[in-house]
């Protein structure tokens, strides 16, 4: 069996993090959720969290989550945070990463390299399947 250590566990998924935009829909909470668990293991018990930086930092995501509440028709308010789920979960994740926490520059540039290249691939898909259609009309 292959044992991988906690910072081990923490750059795959800082890594994977970096590969949304090649992902499929179905499949973008994956990298949210392994660095959410990768969070929590690396998180220390002894460490306090400071709630006010956190209510500072993820203020802008409680208003959405807070105007998606509102929403009055039946049903679809539970759909929206189900499909945004990840956006809501990013600043705590970072928040536990984060606190007193800093990481290598080599996991940086590694992260902006990943995700670099994969919005360029992203980008070349998307600029392949425009030039390819000939259904659709441009205006």
């Amino acid at each position: 069996m292959v044992r991988i250590s906690k910072s081990d566990f923490l750059e795959y998924s800082v890594l994977s993090f970096g590969l949304i935009p090649l992902l499929p829909n179905r499949l973008k909470g994956l990298p949210v959720a392994l660095l959410l668990l990768a969070s929590f293991l690396n998180f220390r018990r002894d460490s306090k969290l400071d709630w006010k930086s956190f209510l500072i930092n993820s203020s802008l995501f409680i208003v959405y989550l807070l105007s998606i509440l509102m929403i009055n028709s039946e049903g679809s308010c539970y759909k929206i945070i189900e499909r945004s789920f990840s956006i809501l979960i990013i600043p705590f994740v970072f928040h536990l990463l984060i606190h007193k926490r800093q990481f290598d520059a080599k996991i940086i540039h590694s992260f902006l390299k990943v995700f670099i290249i994969a919005s360029a691939i992203f980008s070349l898909v998307i600029i392949l399947a425009t030039l390819t259609d000939s259904t659709t009309v441009y205006y």
